[in-house]
């Protein structure tokens, strides 16, 4: 029998991909928080930095979001943070890495953060458990 997870439980999150990948990490997310469960924070890398875009438009055909980013981590409390190595590759920027690279706009959605490898180390030394979530 499976023992049920402790309530203190804290899990840091990291998406790599978007698509099945992001929906997959909305829903755990989701479902954690109504469990009473916490969430330290989500970490988008990789191609995951790509769910950060306020550009970004979803086709028709494209799953849509279980709930938006900005609506999960304010019910839970949690950042939204995307590493800021994988987004400059990707153009992904806020408007001070837009100005720094010389690029004429910023893109970045405004719930997110752009941080450093060094705050995901924090959120694993914080959380109980890591969840990852890739394509």
């Amino acid at each position: 029998m499976q023992q049920p997870i402790p309530t203190d439980t804290r899990f840091t999150l990291v998406v790599y991909d978007t698509g099945e990948a992001a929906r997959l990490a909305q829903r755990f997310a989701a479902a954690a928080i109504s469990a009473g469960l916490a969430i330290e924070q989500i970490f988008f890398y990789y191609s995951g930095v790509h769910e950060a875009d306020a550009n970004r438009a979803l086709a028709q055909d494209d799953p849509m979001p279980v709930i938006p980013w900005p609506d999960l981590a304010a019910s839970g409390n949690f950042s939204l943070n995307v590493c800021i190595a994988a987004g400059a590759r990707r153009g992904i920027l806020n408007s001070s890495e837009a100005r720094r690279l010389d690029k004429p706009a910023a893109n970045l959605d405004p719930a997110f953060e752009l941080v450093g490898l060094g705050v995901l180390l924090e959120g694993m030394t914080n959380a109980d458990r890591l969840v990852t979530f890739d394509n």
